[in-house]
C-alpha cells in the first residue's frame, strides 16, 4: 500500500482527484529558482496537514511515505502524521507548531511541546503517537534560529511602530493626512483614544517578545538594545498623545505624563546599553544625545564634564565616527552617518563645549548640506529620509512642547532641515 495527496486535477477538472505522490510533490515544491549556490531553491518546513501523510504503508509497499520523500529531496524538515489524527489533536497541532514556526522557534522544542499536549489533553487517541518529523539540521542551526527569531521579532516591531505612527501622526500639523483621506470623516476624540490605546497595547505586545530575546540571545543584545530603544520612545511619543486628547480625565492625563517620562529614560538607557554593547553604534550614541538634552530639562542628573557620558564628549566622538564612516565602502553605513550628522549638527548649539566651537549659522549650513546630501544620495522614498524627517518633526512639534526652553534655539534650523526633506507616503522600508 502506498500513500498520496488527493489534489485537485487540473487537466481534468470534472474528473477524479489527482493522486500524487510524494516524489511529485517535491518536484512541485523545488521551485526554478536558483539560490546562491546555484542549486534549485526549496521550503525549509514542509508540515502536511493530511492524515497518513507520514504512514509508510505496507511492507509490500513500493516505496516510502509522502514525508519521507520529501525529506529525501531535500526539505531539511517535514512534519507529517502517520495515522488519522483527531479532530482535537488536529486543532493542537496547527495552533503549537504554526504559531511556532513562523515565530522561528525550535521545530525540536515545538515537537516535543506538541506530543506532550497530545498525550496529556487526548489520552484515547494515539495523536501523540502519530506525529512524525524527518529532519536534517546545519551545524549553524543554533545560529540561524537566533537570526530568524530576531527577525520575526523586528518585523512585529515594524508593523507595530508603523501603526503607532499612523496613529500619532493625527496629533501632528507637519505631517500629511493623505493616508486618511478615504475616511468618512475626522475621528472623534473618543475614537483617537481608542486607536491610541491599541496602539500602545501593540507597541507593548511587541516589546515583550524583544525583551524575551534579550535573554535568550545574549549575543544580540546591541541589535535588540537598539529595537527596544526605539519601541520605548514611540511608545513615550503615544504617551504624550494622550495627554492631548481632552475628554480623558486629569488623573489619566498625569498618569500619561509619567508614563511618557519613564519611557524616554528606558529608551535612553537602551540606547546607552545599545552603545556599549557594540561601540560601532554611534547612531545610538546620537539618540542618548538627543533624550539626554531633553531630559535635562526635567532637573534629570546632568553627567559631570569629565564623566563618559559628558554631552560634549559624547557629541564630538558621535561626530568624529560619523565623518569616518561618510568614506565607509558600505553603502548603508554612509547613509546613516549623513543622517547622523544631521542631528548633531542641530543639536550642536544646545551642547556646552561645542557650541563654541563654530558661529550656530556654520552649524545650521552644515546640517542642511548633509540633508541635501542625504536626500540626493538615498532618493526622496528612502527610509532614511523619511526617518530623520520623522525625527526633525520631533524636535518641532513634541520635544518643543516639552523642552521649549532647551528646543527654541534651534527651532530655525529644524524647520529648514524638515522643508529639505521631502515627505513619502509609502517609504521605502527595505532597510
Amino acid at each position: 500500500m502506498r500513500f498520496g495527496l488527493a489534489l485537485h486535477n487540473a487537466a481534468d477538472v470534472m474528473g477524479d482527484a489527482d493522486i500524487v505522490s510524494g516524489e511529485r510533490l517535491a518536484t512541485a515544491l523545488r521551485v526554478a529558482q536558483k539560490t546562491r549556490d546555484g542549486q534549485l531553491a526549496r521550503p525549509t518546513v514542509v508540515t502536511l496537514a493530511s492524515c497518513n501523510s507520514g504512514n509508510v504503508g505496507s511492507i509490500a509497499g513500493a516505496g516510502a511515505s509522502i514525508a519521507h520523500a520529501l525529506h529525501e529531496a531535500g526539505v531539511p524538515m517535514v512534519i507529517a502524521s502517520q495515522f488519522p489524527l483527531s479532530y482535537g489533536g488536529s486543532v493542537r497541532l496547527v495552533e503549537i507548531l504554526y504559531h511556532g514556526l513562523l515565530w522561528g522557534e525550535d521545530p525540536r522544542k515545538l515537537l516535543m511541546d506538541l506530543r506532550r499536549q497530545l498525550h496529556t489533553q487526548f489520552p484515547t487517541t494515539h495523536d501523540w503517537a502519530s506525529v512524525t518529523a524527518y529532519a536534517s539540521l546545519p551545524p549553524d542551526f543554533d545560529d540561524q534560529l537566533a537570526a530568524v527569531q530576531i527577525q520575526r521579532a523586528m518585523n512585529s516591531i515594524n508593523v507595530a511602530l508603523h501603526e503607532a505612527d499612523e496613529v500619532t501622526r493625527r496629533f501632528s500639523t507637519r505631517t500629511s493626512r493623505r493616508s486618511m483621506a478615504n475616511q468618512a470623516k475626522p475621528e472623534t476624540e473618543e475614537e483617537k483614544e481608542v486607536l491610541l490605546r491599541v496602539a500602545k497595547q501593540q507597541v507593548a505586545t511587541a516589546k515583550v517578545r524583544l525583551e524575551k530575546l534579550l535573554i535568550r540571545h545574549p549575543a544580540h543584545t546591541a541589535r535588540i538594545r537598539g529595537l527596544l530603544a526605539s519601541t520605548e520612545k514611540r511608545e513615550a511619543e503615544i504617551h504624550h498623545a494622550i495627554t492631548k486628547i481632552t475628554t480623558i480625565d486629569p488623573n489619566e492625563h498625569d498618569q500619561a505624563s509619567r508614563d511618557m517620562m519613564e519611557a524616554l529614560e528606558r529608551a535612553r538607557e537602551h540606547y546607552w546599553n545599545a552603545f556599549l554593547s557594540n561601540r560601532a553604534n554611534h547612531w545610538a550614541i546620537v539618540q542618548f544625545l538627543s533624550l539626554t538634552l531633553i531630559l535635562n530639562s526635567f532637573d534629570q542628573p546632568q553627567a559631570a564634564e569629565n564623566s563618559e557620558k559628558s554631552p560634549r564628549r559624547l557629541w564630538a566622538l558621535a561626530e568624529a565616527q560619523s565623518l569616518t564612516d561618510l568614506r565607509n565602502e558600505d553603502h548603508f553605513a554612509r547613509k546613516w552617518a549623513i543622517a547622523n550628522l544631521i542631528e548633531l549638527y542641530l543639536l550642536a548649539p544646545l551642547v556646552d563645549g561645542v557650541r563654541n566651537r563654530d558661529p550656530v549659522e556654520n552649524f545650521a549650513a552644515k546640517a542642511q548640506d548633509y540633508a541635501n546630501e542625504l536626500r540626493e544620495l538615498t532618493g526622496s522614498r528612502s527610509f532614511e529620509v523619511f526617518s530623520t524627517r520623522r525625527q526633525i518633526a520631533r524636535y518641532l512639534e513634541w520635544f518643543n512642547e516639552l523642552a521649549a526652553t532647551v528646543v527654541g534655539p534651534i527651532n530655525g534650523t529644524a524647520e529648514a532641515i524638515f522643508s529639505l526633506l521631502p515627505e513619502s507616503e509609502e517609504p521605502d522600508w527595505n532597510y
